[in-house]
């Protein structure tokens, strides 16, 4: 029947949401909000299907209102697969033979970004529709966003979590502070944040050891997270995306786990975290791909984590930091990089001395930084031994 095979759609559909929203790619094509309205719109239509199911069969404008979802069902699946296949294409590739350019350069952001809007523009038309049918009856699901709107409701909505793995309070722009009794939260892996707190406790989400992957969004007062983060043993992906830090703490450098930081639109941040004491010799973390993006006022790059990580980072993208006026010194230290992403840097105007010294770099890809591309044309001998090789014509 239509409204089985819609609603098997839907489902299919959110799950392909789910696994993209979040990822590397939503978030430097600036489409995650975008995918993260569209579920929304989208949980909300399939919370009425399975009674739709019962009651087409007496109401053709039901029927007619299913066969439309159809329609709109089978066009989002196939935009989803094409995006999809992006980031299939980025992931298994992998680092070393990513072409940047196949993602920033064309319209793939643009012509993409477009369809979701108008696949969620549709949706919302129909889902408007939904009113002429005031007899359906809406699905149970939680949504806590409505889950919890006020301190008491709050508190026992952690205490009655201790075996979730994933919060997603993405978007919850009505959060001021998030409670101390999220530590009870001991089965969380997957969190992601937009809170209007100026500071994260460290009795907190410091304190959640099984968390693998944490990414906070959107908080445009957070100034500065806990200090104490090496509570966090087990975490694996840092993402900090729209918040007005100027720093990163120190006691990162106890993320022996840690392997992706992702860090985009943060406009204070800048990243000078220099070797303190004996962490020069003795610190051995193992961050493998660090990727930042649309961050003004970077004019350093964290010699803590990345001479840190020496002997395991594989990958550094850097985008659109447009102070960043050269890179330092130590660069040639990172002996197991394998792709070097430079764009939309035009202060750069040449790669340090020594970079012949990274013999796993396999792809070193340099846009929208004039200078820097003609110092390679002219020093040719520095990327000699580089497999691919991508400068600016």
């Amino acid at each position: 029947m239509a409204e089985s095979i819609v609603f098997g759609t839907a489902t299919a559909i959110l799950k392909k949401i789910g696994s993209l929203v979040g990822g590397e790619l939503s978030l430097l094509w600036h489409l995650d909000s975008d995918l993260r309205r569209l579920q929304r719109t989208m949980s909300a239509i399939k919370a009425v299907l399975l009674d739709a199911e019962t009651k087409q069969t007496q109401n053709h404008q039901l029927r007619d209102w299913l066969a439309k979802l159809k329609e709109v069902f089978y066009d989002a699946e196939d935009v989803l697969d094409e995006f999809d296949f992006q980031a299939s294409r980025r992931s298994q590739r992998g680092s070393s033979t990513l072409k940047v350019s196949k993602y920033f350069s064309r319209s793939n952001p643009v012509k993409i970004g477009h369809k979701i809007k108008q696949i969620k523009e549709r949706l919302d038309e129909i889902a408007d529709d939904r009113r002429n049918f005031p007899f359906l009856l809406i699905e149970s699901h939680v949504d806590v966003r409505h889950v919890i709107p006020k301190e008491r409701e709050t508190n026992s909505f952690f205490q009655a979590s201790d075996k979730l793995e994933t919060l997603r309070l993405f978007g919850c722009d009505g959060i001021k502070k998030l409670p101390k009794k999220i530590q009870r939260m001991i089965s969380l892996r997957h969190v992601e944040i937009t809170t209007k707190e100026w500071y994260l406790r460290e009795d907190g989400i410091g304190c959640l050891s099984s968390l693998k992957f944490l990414t906070l969004s959107g908080c445009r007062n957070l100034v500065r997270l806990f200090e104490g983060m090496q509570g966090l043993t087990n975490l694996r992906r840092l993402v900090l995306q729209i918040c007005p830090l100027t720093s990163l703490p120190y006691s990162i450098k106890y993320l022996k786990r840690l392997e992706t930081v992702m860090i985009i639109d943060c406009v204070n941040l800048n990243l000078k975290m220099e070797f303190q004491g004996e962490d020069k010799d003795n610190l051995c973390l193992g961050v493998r791909k660090f990727i930042i993006s649309r961050l003004p006022s970077l004019v350093d790059l964290p010699q803590l984590i990345l001479q840190g990580s020496a002997n395991t980072l594989q990958c550094i993208m850097i985008q659109s930091c447009l102070n960043l006026v050269e890179l330092p010194e130590w660069l040639p230290n990172l002996t197991s990089l394998q792709t070097l992403e430079i764009l939309n840097c035009p202060m750069l105007s040449c790669l340090p001395e020594g970079v012949q010294r990274l013999t796993d770099l396999r792809q070193l890809k340099i846009q929208g930084c004039p200078a820097l591309s003609e110092s390679c044309r002219r020093d040719e001998s520095k990327i000699a031994h580089v497999r691919e090789v991508h400068l600016d014509e």
